[in-house]
């Protein structure tokens, strides 16, 4: 499995978006992993990490800024099962503003890219500012 950066910002003079701080540009869904050397049995279950990860082509004002994007993967029996990311989908992903027009605030424009829970049976990507979206499944 590799994974993308962006080429397009590895140069910026922002460093939060170089080397080894480059945005990831690609979604991936990945199965049956390679393990080097071993894992032991008993560790077992999800792991997900959320972090700010800008759409290509964007370059955010600050490193709190970008998209929200997870990655996830799943160990069971001494293998890693499968390992996804993803943007995390909120209308802030599409472009919507955090303020509206009318000056109110649009609590669902999140980049959603501090945090993730799990709680009531949901996964939740988390801003201290806005409300939680939803994740979808995607192979819990």
């Amino acid at each position: 499995m590799s994974v993308t950066t962006a080429a397009s910002v590895g140069n910026s003079p922002k460093p939060y978006l170089r080397a080894h701080f480059a945005p990831v540009v690609d979604e991936i869904s990945a199965t049956s992993l390679t393990v080097h050397g071993s894992l032991p049995t008993e560790l077992e279950g999800r792991y997900f990490r959320n972090s700010h990860n800008p759409l290509p082509g964007v370059v955010p004002s600050n490193w709190f800024a970008g998209s929200g994007m997870i990655h996830g993967i799943r160990l069971r029996g001494g293998q890693a099962e499968w390992y996804r990311n993803s943007w995390v989908r909120t209308p802030a992903l599409d472009g919507a503003p955090y303020r509206r027009a009318d000056g109110s605030t649009d609590l669902t424009a999140s980049v959603a890219g501090t945090n993730i829970i799990e709680h009531a049976g949901k996964i939740l990507a988390l801003q201290e500012q806005n409300l939680p979206p939803d994740v979808p499944a995607r192979g819990r």
